[in-house]
C-alpha cells in the first residue's frame, strides 16, 4: 500500500503571498518557511510494507527590504531517520520570494517488516545566505509503523446478476442485463477482466460471459451462458385448393398450416390442418404454434375464403310475348312463346353477408307450333349451386279459325226465288287451338245479304278471330237472287267530330236520313259503331217507309275509326332481353318499331336505357295516329368489372407497415368476365386518403421496395397493373389506397407508416 499526503500546493502558495504583503517593512531577515505542514512538528502514520511519501513546499518570505540575494541555495539534511527512509533533493534554488518562487522537496521509504512502532527524526536546513533565516522551516518528524495487515488466502466472492424475463427451458425472452458483483473481506481487488455490465439485446442459441477477479487471495473466474429468443415464430396457413373462377367454394375449405422458428426453434408440431365448414365471406381460420423459449405466435389463414354452400332459388319464368288469352284454365300465346328464366334470388350465407349471386340461367326456350309445350330452367349462383327447376307447360295457338256455309236461314219471300228482303245465311267457326272469346267452339253465326241486290249475290261470312287474335279472313256463301225495294237518297254519318287527328278512338253513333216518294218514311237506322278498326269505314243502315219496304241498307259516309292500340312492338338494336353485359360492353340504345294496320303509327320511342352496373329495364311506348298507345319492355344486366389483388408485397385485410417515404408497388390486374382488362384507360383512379388508424387489425411488415427511376406512372406489364405509390413521410399515419376502374368497382388496401 502506498500513503501520500495530500497536496496543498496551491493553497499552500496563496498563503504565503498574502502573509508577505500582510508583513511591515522592517530592516529584518527574510525567513525559510514549509507552505504546505503547519507547525514544527510533521506526524504521518503507515503500516509494515507500506510506501512512506511526504513531499514539502518552501518559500522564502520577505521580512523587510530586498535582504536576500538570489538565487539563494538551501541544503537540507536527515537527522535520526531509519536507514530505509531519504530525501530528494538534497538542496533548493530559489530565485525570488514567495509561493511563485517556491521549492519542493520529497521524503519517501519503506516500512520494512519488523519496523512496528514510532521514530523520530528532523528535516534541517541550513544556507550560506547570510540574510535568509532557515530556522522556521526546521521541521520535527514523528512517524508511526503500525503493524501489517493478516494476510489474504482465499480469492474474491464473484456473484452475477441476470435480469431478463424468462421463458422455457432456460430461454429468455427479452433483452438480458448482466452485472457482476466482486467482494473481497480479506484485501482489495486489484483486478478484474469481463466484469463490466453487458446487454444481451439479440436471439442467441446461447452466448458465454466471463467474469476474472485478483486479489492478494488469487484468481478465480465465473462464467454464465445466455440463451435468449424473444422473436416469436413464423406462422401461415393456406387454403389447399384453390376456388372456382368467381372466387367462390361451394364445400369445406382445408386449411394447411406451416411454422418455423429460427432460434430456440418450434415446440411440438406446426398446427394440424383446419377446416373451415361454416358458409361466409372472407373466411379464415386461426392457429397457434410455440417455440422451445415459450415465444407464442397465433395467426389466421390467408387469402380469406368465400363459402356458399346453399343453391339459390327457382327462376321465375317470363314469357314474350304476353299471353293473348286465358281460357279459365291455361294462358294461350298467338304464334309463338319465348320463355326466360329470370329473377332467383340468392339465400344470405350464414355469417351475414349477401350470398355469391345468381350469375346465370337456362337459355331462354322458344315454341311455335299449336299445342301444349313443356318448358324447364334452372339458375345458378358464383359458387356453382344449382337451383330446383322451375317447370311448366304453355300453349300455343298458331292456325286460324276454319269457317264453314251452312246456307240461308230460310227460303225466297218473293216469287220465282227471289228475296224481297235481305237474306240471312248460317256460318260455322271451329278453332283447333284457344277457339273463341265468350263463344263455344266449335259455334254458328249468320250474315246478311244487307243491301245488295243481284242475280248472283252472295254473302260473306266476314272475318273470324280466334281467342289469341288469329284471324280466317272470311267465306263466300252460296249465290242468292234478290230484288229490294226500298226508299232512296238514305245517307248517314257520325253525330260528333272525330276524337283524335280525324280518327274516332271509342264507339261512335251513325245516324241515318232518307227519302221515300210512296208512302214516305217511316223509320231510319242509328248505328253505333265500335268497330271493326279501318280507313274510311261505312256503316249500313236503311229508312223502312209506311209500306213497309225498307229502303236500303245504305253506307254511311265513311269515317276513320281506330280502337286498337298498336301491336307487334319490335326494339331495333343488338342490346337483347334478359342478357347481361359487362360494363363498356353495352350495345347503343335500341330504337323501336310497331304495327299499326289501322290508323298508322305515328311514333315509337324507348326510355330507360343506360350503361350503369345494375339491371334496367327499357320500355317501348308506341303511339298510332288514332291516340291508342301499347308499351313493351325488356331487361338486360350490366355487370360490373372483376378486380384482383393488390399482390404481394402488400397484403390485402391487414394493415401494411412501411418506412414513410418508401415506394409500394401496388399490382393488381382487371377482369371483364374472363377477359382481362390491359389498358391502363380502364383505371378511373389511384387515390391515397389519410384515415385514423384501427385498433385491434393485424399489420405486416411490408418489404422495402426500391422503385425503378421513371416508371412511377400506371402501367400493364407482366400480366398485371402496376403503380408504385411514394408514400407520405408522416410516421405513425394510416392511409387507404384505392383504385377505382371506369366501372366504379373499388380495390382497397391498408398502410400505415413508420
Amino acid at each position: 500500500m502506498r500513503w501520500k499526503a495530500p497536496n496543498t500546493l496551491t493553497r499552500a502558495i496563496a498563503l504565503a503571498a498574502m502573509l508577505a504583503l500582510a508583513l511591515p517593512w522592517a530592516v529584518l531577515a527574510d525567513n525559510l518557511k514549509d507552505e504546505l505542514h503547519a507547525g514544527s512538528t510533521y506526524s504521518p502514520s503507515i503500516h509494515e510494507g507500506s510506501e512512506f511519501i511526504t513531499e514539502i513546499l518552501y518559500v522564502i518570505e520577505r521580512t523587510g527590504g530586498n535582504t536576500t540575494t538570489f538565487p539563494a541555495t538551501v541544503t537540507f539534511a536527515l537527522q535520526g531517520a531509519p536507514d530505509w527512509v531519504s530525501l530528494s533533493p538534497t538542496s533548493l534554488s530559489f530565485s525570488g520570494y514567495g509561493a511563485a518562487n517556491g521549492q519542493s522537496l520529497t521524503i519517501r521509504g519503506t516500512a520494512p517488516s519488523g519496523s512496528a512502532g514510532t521514530h523520530s527524526f528532523t528535516i534541517v536546513p541550513s544556507t550560506e545566505n547570510a540574510n535568509l533565516n532557515v530556522n522556521p522551516a526546521k521541521k520535527n518528524v514523528t512517524l508511526t509503523i503500525t503493524p501489517a495487515a493478516p494476510s489474504d488466502t482465499t480469492p474474491p466472492t464473484i456473484t452475477p446478476h441476470i435480469d431478463g424475463t424468462h421463458g422455457k427451458d432456460g430461454w429468455y425472452v427479452s433483452d438480458v442485463r448482466v452485472t457482476w458483483t466482486v467482494t473481497d473481506g480479506e484485501s482489495a481487488v486489484t483486478s478484474t477482466s469481463g466484469c463490466d455490465e453487458a446487454l444481451i439485446n439479440y436471439d442467441t442459441e446461447g452466448v458465454t460471459l466471463t467474469c476474472t477477479a485478483t486479489s492478494d487471495g488469487g484468481t478465480i473466474s465465473q462464467s454464465v451462458t445466455i440463451k435468449r429468443d424473444a422473436t416469436p415464430p413464423e406462422l401461415s396457413g393456406a387454403p389447399t385448393t384453390s376456388p372456382n373462377a368467381e372466387g367462390w367454394y361451394n364445400e369445406d375449405v382445408t386449411i394447411a398450416w406451416t411454422c418455423s422458428d429460427a432460434t430456440s426453434g418450434i415446440d411440438g408440431d406446426c398446427p394440424a390442418d383446419s377446416v373451415i365448414t361454416d358458409e361466409g365471406r372472407g373466411r379464415t381460420a386461426e392457429a397457434s404454434v410455440t417455440d422451445r423459449a415459450g415465444n407464442t405466435t397465433t395467426a389466421k389463414s390467408a387469402p380469406p375464403v368465400n363459402i356458399d354452400k346453399t343453391p339459390p332459388s327457382p327462376p321465375v319464368a317470363s314469357f314474350d310475348p304476353t299471353a293473348a288469352y286465358n281460357d279459365g284454365t291455361n294462358d294461350w300465346y298467338k304464334g309463338q312463346v319465348t320463355v326466360s328464366f329470370g329473377g332467383s334470388t340468392d339465400p344470405d350465407l350464414a355469417d351475414g353477408n349477401a350470398g355469391s349471386g345468381v350469375v346465370r340461367y337456362s337459355a331462354p326456350q322458344t315454341f311455335s307450333t299449336t299445342g301444349a309445350h313443356t318448358y324447364s330452367g334452372t339458375a345458378t349462383d358464383a359458387a356453382g349451386n344449382e337451383s330446383t327447376a322451375t317447370t311448366g307447360t304453355v300453349h300455343v295457338d298458331a292456325d286460324a279459325p276454319v269457317i264453314e256455309d251452312l246456307g240461308p236461314t230460310a227460303g225466297p219471300d218473293g216469287n220465282n226465288g227471289w228475296y224481297k228482303s235481305p237474306v240471312t245465311n248460317r256460318f260455322k267457326a271451329s278453332d283447333q287451338g284457344a277457339g273463341f272469346v265468350g263463344k263455344t267452339n266449335p259455334y254458328e253465326f249468320t250474315q246478311s245479304s244487307g243491301t245488295n241486290e243481284g242475280e248472283a249475290v252472295t254473302i260473306h261470312s266476314g272475318p273470324v278471330s280466334d281467342a289469341v287474335g288469329n284471324t280466317n279472313g272470311g267465306i263466300s256463301s252460296q249465290p242468292f237472287k234478290i230484288d229490294l225495294t226500298a226508299p232512296y237518297n238514305i245517307s248517314g254519318g257520325p253525330d260528333r267530330a272525330p276524337d283524335h287527328n280525324g280518327w274516332y278512338n271509342k264507339p261512335v253513333t251513325i245516324v241515318f236520313t232518307g227519302q221515300d216518294d210512296v208512302s214516305g218514311i217511316d223509320s231510319c237506322t242509328e248505328v253505333t259503331y265500335g268497330g271493326p278498326d279501318g280507313a274510311g269505314v261505312t256503316v249500313d243502315g236503311s229508312c223502312t217507309d209506311v209500306a213497309g219496304n225498307t229502303g236500303g241498307p245504305v253506307a254511311s259516309s265513311p269515317f276513320n275509326y281506330d280502337a286498337t292500340a298498336p301491336t307487334d312492338i319490335t326494339f331495333i338494336g343488338s342490346l337483347m332481353n334478359g342478357m347481361e353485359y359487362y360494363w363498356g360492353d353495352t350495345p347503343p340504345e335500341p330504337t323501336c318499331t310497331a304495327t299499326d294496320n289501322v290508323s298508322g303509327l305515328a311514333r315509337c320511342e324507348v326510355t330507360g336505357y343506360s350503361t350503369a352496373v345494375g339491371e334496367h329495364t327499357l320500355t317501348a311506348t308506341a303511339t298510332d295516329n288514332a291516340g291508342n298507345t301499347a308499351t313493351k319492355t325488356v331487361t338486360y344486366t350490366v355487370k360490373a368489372w372483376t378486380l384482383s389483388g393488390f399482390f404481394k408485397p402488400v397484403d390485402m385485410g391487414t394493415y401494411n407497415t412501411v418506412k414513410g417515404g418508401s415506394t409500394v408497388p401496388l399490382k393488381f390486374q382487371v377482369f371483364k368476365g374472363t377477359t382481362e382488362v390491359t389498358s391502363p384507360v380502364a383505371i378511373a383512379s389511384i387515390t391515397a386518403t389519410a384515415f385514423t388508424c384501427e385498433a385491434g387489425v393485424p399489420s405486416t411488415d411490408l418489404e422495402e421496395w426500391a422503385a425503378t427511376a421513371g416508371a412511377t406512372e400506371l402501367r400493364y406489364t407482366g400480366g398485371q397493373f402496376m403503380y408504385n405509390w411514394k408514400t407520405p413521410k408522416t410516421p405513425g399515419a394510416c392511409y387507404k389506397v384505392t383504385v377505382t376502374t371506369q366501372d366504379g368497382s373499388k380495390l382497397t388496401a391498408l398502410f400505415t407508416l413508420k
